[in-house]
C-alpha cells in the first residue's frame, strides 16, 4: 500500500511527456512538461466550444482515424460522408485571446535543448509554423497534463 507521500509526490510532480516535431525531413525532439490545474483550466476554457470534441463531424467517422489524416483528405473524407466542414473549422480557429494563452502555456510547457523560451514563442506565432503541428502540439499539452485514468480512479472512489 502506497503511503500519502507517494501520492503527493505522484501528484504534485505532475505529467511530463515528449513531443516529436517533424520538420523537413527532419525530427525534433521536444520536452512537455505538465501545466499546473488552474494554468490547465485557463487554456481549456480559451479553447472554443467544440476545439477538442469537434463537432460536424458524421457519426460514421472514426475521429481517431481523422486525426492521422492531412487537411485536404481530411475535408474530402468530411464531405464525402455528408458532414458540415464549415461548422467544423469554425470550433477549430482559435481568437486572438486563446492563441495568446496557449502560446504563453506552450512557452511554459515545452522545451527544446536547442530553443530558448523566446526562440519557441516566436516559432509558434509565426505564420509559417503549421497550423497541424499547433494543434497537435496543444493537444499533446493538454495530454500531459491531464492524470492517468489511474489517477482519476483513486479521485473518484472518496
Amino acid at each position: 500500500m502506497a503511503d500519502i507521500h507517494d501520492l503527493y509526490d505522484d501528484v504534485t510532480t505532475g505529467g511530463s511527456g515528449e513531443y516529436v516535431l517533424e520538420y523537413k525531413g527532419d525530427e525534433h525532439t521536444f520536452t512537455v512538461q505538465a501545466l499546473t490545474r488552474s494554468r490547465k483550466n485557463d487554456v481549456l476554457a480559451s479553447l472554443p466550444e467544440g476545439f477538442l470534441d469537434p463537432t460536424g463531424l458524421p457519426d460514421d467517422l472514426d475521429p481517431d482515424e481523422l486525426a492521422e489524416m492531412g487537411d485536404a483528405e481530411l475535408m474530402q473524407a468530411i464531405e464525402d460522408a455528408g458532414g458540415d466542414v464549415g461548422e467544423l473549422m469554425a470550433g477549430q480557429m482559435l481568437d486572438e485571446q486563446a492563441t495568446e494563452t496557449v502560446i504563453d502555456a506552450m512557452v511554459d510547457a515545452y522545451e527544446h535543448d536547442a530553443l530558448g523560451d523566446t526562440e519557441l514563442e516566436n516559432m509558434l506565432r509565426s505564420s509559417q509554423f503549421p497550423d497541424s503541428a499547433f494543434n497537435e502540439m496543444l493537444n499533446r499539452m493538454i495530454e500531459v497534463s491531464t492524470p492517468d485514468e489511474e489517477m482519476r480512479n483513486f479521485r473518484s472512489e472518496g
